[in-house]
């Protein structure tokens, strides 16, 4: 990693820089799967004592001391404890605060303890921001999205995919990699939500969106966009992985990027979803060579969550020939906090939270 341009990550609207292994992944196959090389050297960009009184509810405690109680989820609990409990009594030694986690199996917050609001910041914010990184090491569980499958975007589509594979033959073209019609959408941003309270946490930032950022944007107009003609992800047209249709915005004031940038912004700043990119890529997927093995819950609940080996596949007459393909246009009708590896009744995603934009 150059040194110069360390990784960063948000909490509660504040920027960390950090130096040591890599933050995360765009390799969502990729899995956590260790404790306690997890701790990295975190800077933060603004000044320590800017978080020790405003950023968390610290109360006094019956004994006198300081303290603060906050959840994070017991999956996390043992990277923050580290080998033979290592990370937690460095923590301690460094912050001078007392950490207790709980003991598995049982439900309860994690409880820091201290004699000043400073050192009882520190050690929260130090646990955190390690449990962060472990959170982003793991598959992500959830993604926020646009469903943009109305019914004259699913008719443009399977035309589309009737034109490939009817007019376009190439190596590794075939129906397998084609998305589900009833899935197409834009994807936000993905999180990893490990248990119910982050589920309903992100569901309640997903509806606090719709009043801070979505109703002030849209001040009730119709979200609407055109899916107009074709992309690739990588630098080889013979050798691809994702093909997807680029996204036009047909509102006047053009505020589709902006919402969705606003949206992860919002996000980000809950601690659930790491800052990576400073926009959204607007696209659709269409053709994806890893929708040839899609894992399902129950390859999950069996254990199987072994990396998939891509086949790339030969696009150049697709973008000869359909290199300006219209979807069609359609209106947004809602953003979808979307479960990765389901299906609702309406063949979309199941939704966690959903917000309407009509």
């Amino acid at each position: 990693m150059d040194i110069t341009k360390p990784n960063i990550i948000w909490i509660k609207g504040r920027c960390y820089r950090l130096y040591g292994q890599t933050v995360g992944s765009t390799d969502f196959d990729s899995e956590y799967t260790g404790y306690g090389d997890d701790e990295q050297t975190f800077f933060d960009s603004g000044r320590d004592d800017d978080c020790s009184d405003n950023d968390y509810e610290i109360e006094e405690a019956e004994t006198g001391r300081l303290k603060t109680c906050f959840h994070i989820p017991r999956s996390l609990h043992g990277v923050l404890i580290g080998p033979k409990g290592t990370t937690r009594q460095r923590i301690e030694k460094e912050t001078k605060a007392l950490i207790r986690i709980p003991k598995k199996g049982i439900d309860q917050d994690i409880v820091v303890t201290g004699a000043t609001r400073e050192s009882v910041a520190k050690a929260r914010r130090r646990m955190e921001l390690i449990a962060l990184t472990a959170r982003q090491k793991q598959q992500f569980t959830h993604f926020l999205s646009l469903p943009v499958n109305s019914e004259n975007v699913k008719r443009g589509f399977l035309h589309f995919q009737d034109q490939v594979l009817n007019e376009c033959r190439g190596r590794g073209i075939g129906k397998d990699i084609f998305q589900d019609p009833n899935k197409l959408h834009i994807t936000l941003g993905t999180l990893v939500l490990l248990d119910e309270k982050d589920r309903q946490k992100a569901a309640q930032a997903l509806q606090d969106c719709q009043r801070d950022i979505v109703e002030p944007l849209l001040q009730k107009r119709p979200l609407r966009l055109s899916v107009y003609g074709i992309e690739y992800m990588n630098d080889d047209p013979a050798e691809v992985d994702v093909l997807y249709g680029k996204v036009k915005d047909l509102n006047e004031n053009l505020i589709l990027q902006e919402l969705a940038d606003g949206i992860i912004k919002y996000f980000s700043n809950t601690g659930l979803m790491p800052k990576q990119f400073d926009s959204v890529k607007l696209h659709v997927t269409v053709m994806n060579s890893l929708f040839r093995r899609e894992v399902t819950d129950s390859d999950l609940a069996k254990g199987d969550n072994r990396r998939k080996v891509r086949e790339s596949f030969d696009a150049l007459q697709i973008l000869k020939k359909l290199q300006d393909f219209s979807f069609g246009e359609m209106e947004v009708q809602s953003v979808d906090l979307s479960r990765r590896y389901s299906t609702a009744a309406n063949g979309y995603y199941e939704a966690t939270s959903s917000i309407p934009l009509m």
